[in-house]
């Protein structure tokens, strides 16, 4: 993950380059063409293992990997925990390409939002009649949490620094205390950028 981008682009010509692309296109077109839950679920976790390595970062852009994430986070419902937590770790996995973290703070695209928004789904969740897959469900905040700290410079800390947001992490840390990993991401993210 810590490699010059002369090494990364030696090592993607020294390889499988186009059938890596290929690869990864065939995932896509699969993701768009499935329709068995199970079979999304997977396809999108590969995706957002992808996401995890910068020699993929060409190839995810070109697809519109980052398009498809944040696509998902707008269109399905919180019963679908685990599409929103592999579409949250393909965000978080992927921004550290500096398209993307471009993109997820442009306003017209209105990410930030939406990762705010999968934050909030993660509260009612918790608080519903139907108990979440508490693994999803913990992996999707600190999923997003991650991701929101990855982004966050002094150009762009108003953006993602807001008050909705210490509201979220407040309730957050609240209703998951018994969760270690939770509370000390919402506790960092509070001491770090709210006091």
């Amino acid at each position: 993950m810590f490699q010059s981008a002369g090494y990364l682009k030696r090592k993607a010509r020294q390889g499988d380059g186009q059938n890596r692309f290929k690869y990864i296109q065939s995932l896509v077109n699969q993701f768009q063409a499935a329709d068995a839950a199970s079979k999304t679920v997977q396809i999108l976790a590969h995706l957002a293992n992808f996401a995890y390595d910068p020699i993929n970062y060409d190839f995810l852009w070109e697809l519109n990997v980052h398009e498809l994430f944040l696509d998902i986070l707008a269109e399905y419902d919180v019963q679908d925990n685990r599409l929103i937590e592999f579409s949250a770790v393909g965000i978080c996995n992927f921004s550290s390409d500096l398209r993307v973290q471009q993109y997820v703070l442009d306003a017209e695209n209105d990410a930030i939002t939406l990762l705010v928004g999968s934050l909030k789904s993660r509260q009612a969740s918790k608080q519903s009649e139907t108990p979440p897959d508490k693994d999803s469900e913990v992996n999707t905040i600190t999923a997003v949490l991650s991701g929101l700290l990855l982004l966050i410079s002094p150009q762009t800390k108003e953006v993602i620094v807001t008050d909705e947001l210490r509201s979220v992490l407040e309730e957050l840390r609240e209703k998951w205390d018994e969760d270690v990993r939770v509370q000390n991401l919402c506790e960092l993210f509070i001491q770090d950028y709210f006091q």
